[in-house]
């Protein structure tokens, strides 16, 4: 296998030094934080994504008659009583 060999560096030419440019280090931590971020957020959507579709697999949308079995007189039975509450003995209110 060849190794790579590199021309050695003259006077007049730069070398490139591994903390040469903080402020573009900086900006790579940020964008590795960020990027880490937006990973975490679309994992967290999915999972989300797929509770909400495990949940609807099976059942079908309630709908008002279904969400509220009780028969029609039941369902005035605790407004009645409050009115009664409220109401003195010969009808008129409190």
């Amino acid at each position: 296998m060849q190794q790579q060999q590199f021309a050695p560096a003259g006077a007049d030419e730069h070398r490139v030094a591994p903390h040469s440019f903080p402020a573009v280090e900086e900006d790579l931590g940020e964008k590795e934080w960020e990027s880490a971020l937006l990973a975490q957020t679309a994992h967290a959507l999915a999972q989300v994504r797929r509770f909400v579709a495990d949940e609807k697999s099976n059942q079908p949308a309630l709908t008002a008659s279904a969400a509220d079995s009780r028969s029609p007189a039941a369902q005035g039975l605790i407004a009645r009583a409050f009115a009664a509450l409220t109401s003195s003995r010969n009808g008129e209110a409190a």
